[in-house]
């Protein structure tokens, strides 16, 4: 589940105040401030609890308008009552990351980079201030905005008694307080202040959904597709009122049926499902647009769920993911390995291929217990949409060295009819035991040899051992031409076991003759020495292609486990042949994360493990000379 400020907006409807001069029949306008809520519920705000309990939880948007000519001056917000989980919170306070953790209240942060007075918030894990924003200005037709959220806990949260002598909502749980300036009075407002309260109600249902994003791909107009959504209510007590569902915008061009209508109630531990059917008009465009299917609910943990629902002209195309993508065998000779495909079309199992191939003889493989000695079983090949191999891979020490390979399983599938190859990468361990086993990611690099051209190129290192990593030093030894045009930044240091480093390369010619050059990393790696080759070709024309990384998601912001599209095809100086050969790597994550990338094709799909932010390198070459682009996104 995404994320979302939770903005506490009013605005108030003042009528327009007359003045009339002594002596004077002109009747002059006073421009006020007007203040207007335009939320279904204004004053009364259910609480969601986090789900689960180990993160924050930001509440349901609440918005505050001025809709008057003069500005709206909110002079306090304060807490009449409240439970101690519910706090306000403003604004980022750094750019630099912090380490996100439910125990370290109060500031949530173990890295030390959040002062007191801040949290580290759980999902962009950026330091955000703590407390109520007063005073301030709502110019008029402006917004104001004020977030609260639940602190992490247990599955209840303690509420206040509520006041007596007052009229207040049913399961009451807490008060805000919000002073202004605006004259005009209502049911809601009094002297210009308006009152918002909150309300739990324990023993209702918990809402889960299934998916948490959609994607249309590659519908033709005057078309349809169908996607399900099933709505579970996990709770072991306690129905799940739906009360809407229901899409915010596009709405001509999608229907939801199934099930049955709503409101409706979902029984604790039961589930129903709907269909959102996309019917594509006969003019569409097929420009990629974006809406949200809305869930309004009485669950705890979430009274407002947003599904968001791309449209693109993109064709369905598979996903694959290998579980896990390094595997050990110093324990066991034999582990396996699940290719799932979680992509969208069929993808045919082509080859398996262990790399260096003097280390082939080491490893053998079974697709659902036949061997593959022999080819891939023509039964085994194909990997629908939402299904799964089991390949089991036994290990045979060789006689010299820790058999460190890299597995290499290539696939096909089809595109208009066309055939398309691509490849996914594993690393076989072998029986390197307790060591640090350093990878680069690519390990070579292409640049024109012309006197004044500058280009950086960015490389991943990996150390998937079980060991801290010391890469001590980054020298260059040239067998071609000269080394003085290369640097590097970033290379040394220590990467801690299942950790990853970006490293930068730079060219700066200083002539045009040919250069062959190797970059070193001198580590304590169990494996064979880290090498980055690097040409500078002589004569190379100046290349015309600029690499583009497009994503499949708005706002730079994905979903945790969920599929993550790119595409390489908005890239421009490219024929489909240099598509096909774009090299993708992943070159930053969290701290926390082991997801990893390095393969190559027009278009990647790409699962982030955890929350937090990914940093993508595409590199596209045109005959021998090529540009590369980088993308850094956050996944909630």
């Amino acid at each position: 589940m995404k994320v979302r400020s939770l903005v506490l907006a009013a605005t108030l409807l003042a009528s327009a105040g007359l003045g009339v001069g002594c002596g004077d029949s002109n009747i002059e306008e006073t421009k006020v401030p007007k203040l207007t809520l335009e939320q279904s519920t204004p004053q009364v705000m259910p609480l969601q609890l986090p789900n689960p309990p180990n993160r924050m939880q930001s509440q349901i948007d609440i918005k505050f308008r001025n809709t008057g000519e003069a500005d709206l001056e909110v002079t306090g917000v304060e807490w009449v009552a409240h439970p101690d989980r519910l706090v306000g919170i403003g604004e980022k306070t750094k750019d630099e990351a912090c380490e996100y953790s439910a125990d370290a209240a109060p500031t949530y942060d173990t890295s030390g980079t959040c002062s007191d007075g801040e949290y580290c918030w759980w999902g962009s894990k950026r330091c955000r201030e703590a407390g109520l924003p007063a005073p301030f200005v709502v110019e008029p037709n402006q917004l104001g905005l004020i977030e609260v959220i639940v602190l992490p806990g247990s599955e209840s949260i303690d509420c206040p008694e509520a006041p007596s002598g007052r009229d207040v909502p049913d399961n009451y749980c807490g008060e805000l307080l919000v002073k202004t300036n605006a004259n005009n009075n209502s049911d809601i407002i009094s002297e210009g202040n308006l009152r918002i309260f909150f309300t739990y109600e324990p023993g209702s249902g918990t809402i889960d959904v299934d998916p948490t994003t959609i994607s249309f791909s590659g519908v033709a107009p005057g078309t349809s597709a169908s996607r399900e959504i099933t709505i579970t209510n996990s709770a072991s007590e306690g129905a799940l009122d739906i009360d809407q569902l229901s899409l915010q915008e596009h709405t001509n061009m999608f229907e939801i049926t199934g099930a049955e209508s709503v409101p409706t109630e979902i029984a604790p531990g039961s589930q129903k499902t709907w269909t959102l059917t996309f019917n594509a008009p006969s003019d569409w465009d097929q420009e990629t647009f974006g809406t949200n299917v809305q869930i309004l609910s009485s669950g705890t943990n979430e009274k407002e769920t947003l599904i968001p629902v791309t449209v693109s002209n993109q064709l369905d195309l598979p996903a694959i993911k290998l579980e896990p993508n390094v595997l050990r065998f110093d324990q066991s000779t034999t582990q396996t390995l699940v290719i799932s495909n979680e992509g969208a079309a069929n993808l045919t199992l082509q080859s398996f291929s262990v790399q260096p191939s003097t280390l082939s003889s080491a490893y053998s493989f079974a697709i659902s217990g036949q061997s593959i000695d022999n080819g891939i079983p023509s039964n085994e090949k194909v990997i629908q949409p939402g299904s799964s191999k089991e390949v089991t891979i036994d290990f045979t020490a060789p006689g010299d060295g820790n058999g460190i390979a890299t597995l290499d399983i290539g696939y096909n599938y089809f595109v208009d009819g066309d055939s398309r190859n691509d490849s996914a990468t594993a690393t076989l361990l072998g029986s390197a035991g307790s060591s640090p086993v350093g990878l680069v990611s690519p390990d070579s690099f292409t640049f024109r040899a012309a006197s004044g051209n500058s280009q950086t190129r960015s490389f991943a290192v990996r150390n998937v051992g079980t060991q801290d990593l010391t890469i001590s030093s980054a020298d260059f030894s040239a067998a071609t031409g000269s080394a003085d045009d290369f640097s590097v930044q970033g290379a040394t240091g220590t990467i801690p076991a299942g950790g990853l480093k970006e490293v930068t390369l730079s060219y700066d010619a200083s002539d045009d003759q040919m250069d062959n050059v190797t970059l070193t990393l001198g580590s304590d790696t169990a494996g064979t020495p880290m090498t980055v080759l690097l040409f500078a070709e002589q004569g190379a024309q100046a290349s015309d292609v600029t690499a583009q990384i497009t994503p499949g998601f708005a706002n730079d912001l994905t979903t945790v486990g969920e599929e993550a599209r790119f595409s390489a095809r908005q890239s421009s100086g490219v024929d489909q042949a240099a598509l096909d050969g774009a090299s993708w790597v992943l070159l930053s994550r969290p701290s926390s994360s082991s997801a990893f990338v390095y393969k190559t094709g027009a278009d990647l799909s790409f699962f982030p493990d955890v929350a937090g932010e990914y940093k993508l390198g595409l590199t596209l070459y045109d005959g021998t000379v090529g540009s590369q682009a980088t993308y850094t996104f956050t996944a909630e």
